[in-house]
């Protein structure tokens, strides 16, 4: 029944030992009822949403609520083709770093594609450094920040980390995931953020 939903693909991640699964998908109103489709999520296990299109975001907070008092809705509006902000990928991290062990997550934007492969593009980035900073300070402190591996958007090659790399090769290699993270200024904001973070961790391991 997933594999009915637009652009639908799944992924586990281990973010500070903790394990969790992320949906990337569509929007719930892409080809089908915002109703079918959250049904289809919450019976699924999945108990928090993200939200990256404004559009209609209230209207699948209320039916995804309304199933459960346990359910949680946010809303991150990112504009289409554009990338998040520092605050905006925090923000998701500060969510899903603070949720039990085993929780479902889904993230949608409009058609499942840009906006939500930068997103789990970014806690695949997540993952890599934390896991980084538990296994090693020095590692950190040794991070390559050399771009020296080649991706495509739209038939142009762009030079990124390996880190950056390893993150979006991750989600486009799954089932319609491609076309993954489809702008340079995306990616642009994947390598601010790979500074950050690891500004960030290496901080906290000294």
């Amino acid at each position: 029944m997933l594999e009915k939903i637009h652009n639908y693909r799944e992924m586990n991640f281990s973010i500070k030992k903790k394990n969790i699964t992320a949906i990337g998908m569509a929007s719930p109103f892409y080809n089908h009822t915002e109703e079918q489709v959250l049904l289809m999520l919450y019976d699924h296990g999945v108990s928090v949403i993200f939200s990256l299109e404004a559009q209609r975001s209230e209207t699948i907070g209320n039916v995804f609520l309304s199933m459960s008092p346990n359910n949680k809705h946010f809303t991150i509006d990112i504009p289409d083709f554009h990338p998040p902000t520092i605050k905006q990928f925090n923000f998701l991290f500060n969510i899903t770093e603070n949720l039990p062990n085993k929780t479902k997550i889904a993230i949608h934007c409009l058609a499942g594609i840009g906006r939500t492969g930068t997103m789990l593009s970014a806690l695949s980035l997540l993952e890599q450094i934390t896991s980084l900073s538990i296994d090693s300070s020095t590692k950190l402190m040794n991070y390559d920040f050399n771009k020296s591996h080649i991706l495509k958007i739209k038939n142009e090659e762009h030079l990124v980390t390996n880190g950056v790399y390893q993150a979006i090769a991750r989600i486009r290699s799954l089932r319609n995931s491609e076309h993954s993270v489809e702008t340079i200024g995306q990616i642009d904001a994947l390598m601010i953020l790979e500074k950050s973070l690891i500004l960030k961790y290496s901080t906290t391991a000294s």
